[in-house]
C-alpha cells in the first residue's frame, strides 16, 4: 500500500511511511471540530495528515493532538478542555449517524454524482473509470 503512496506522491514531495500503527483517529476528529471553529481547520487537517503520513506519529494521542495544535497556533488548553468535556463528540457522533443513513461505512469515502461511491483507498484508476462516466453529462 505504502509503495503506491509514494509513487503518487512523490510528484507533490510527499514521502509516506510505512505507518506500522492503526490510530485511533477519534480526537484528531474532535480537535479538527475545534480547529473549524476557530477557523484553522485546513492548517490542522494538513499537520495531523503530515504526523500520521510522513512522521508515522500516533494521531490517537492526546498529548500529539495539542502539540499539532499549538504549533499551528491554537490555544492547546483550550483544545484540551474540549476534548476532556467531549464537546465536539455529539457533532461527530450525528456525522456519523447521517452516513450511516446514507450507507457509507469506511472512510473515506467518496461520493461521486450523487450516484456513484468510491469506498477506501482506492486505486486513481478506480476514480478515473468512475469519473469519466459523467464526464459528458452537463
Amino acid at each position: 500500500m505504502f509503495q503506491n503512496l509514494n509513487i503518487s506522491g512523490s510528484s507533490f514531495d510527499i514521502e509516506f511511511k510505512n505507518v506500522n500503527l492503526l490510530a485511533n483517529s477519534r480526537i484528531a476528529m474532535e480537535a479538527a471540530e475545534f480547529a473549524r471553529v476557530q477557523g484553522m481547520f485546513n492548517q490542522f487537517h494538513e499537520a495531523v495528515f503530515d504526523s500520521y503520513f510522513t512522521k508515522g506519529k500516533n494521531i490517537g494521542d492526546i498529548n500529539i493532538i495539542l502539540e499539532l495544535a499549538e504549533n499551528i497556533g491554537l490555544n492547546s488548553n483550550e483544545l484540551c478542555n474540549a476534548l476532556k468535556g467531549n464537546k465536539y463528540n455529539a457533532i461527530l457522533e450525528q456525522v456519523k449517524e447521517e452516513a450511516i443513513n446514507k450507507g457509507i461505512n469506511a472512510a473515506p469515502t467518496f461520493c461521486i454524482e450523487g450516484k456513484d461511491r468510491i469506498m477506501g483507498a482506492q486505486s486513481i484508476e478506480i476514480f478515473r473509470k468512475t469519473i469519466l462516466k459523467y464526464r459528458d453529462f452537463d
